[in-house]
């Protein structure tokens, strides 16, 4: 027969000798608020550059988002169609 101690100092030196379990993958949400933009009014046209150039960045570096969308960011004048344009490219994108 194993004496106790004897029995528990083998067992605590294979916990340590063990390998380690493999760390899980870890996952990330990225959201981005306020679409098509949060922030000073900017006009429609570097609105919708800036937007392509954000778009581009996340698709090239595989990063999926969820973007929000405050409805009263869309209501300016002569540029409502152009801004809701804009929260479809982030559809077409891939993005949610």
């Amino acid at each position: 027969m194993i004496p106790p101690f004897l029995f528990l100092a083998g067992m605590a030196a294979g916990a340590i000798l063990a390998p380690a379990p493999a760390p899980s993958p870890r996952e990330i949400a990225v959201t981005v608020d306020d679409l098509p933009l949060n922030g000073p009014d900017l006009p429609l046209p570097r609105l919708q550059a800036m937007t392509e150039r954000f778009l581009a960045a996340l698709k090239r570096n595989g990063i999926p988002a969820v973007g929000f969308v405050n409805e009263a960011k869309l209501y300016r004048r002569d540029e409502v169609d152009g801004r809701i344009a804009l929260l479809r490219r982030w559809r077409d994108a891939g993005m949610e």
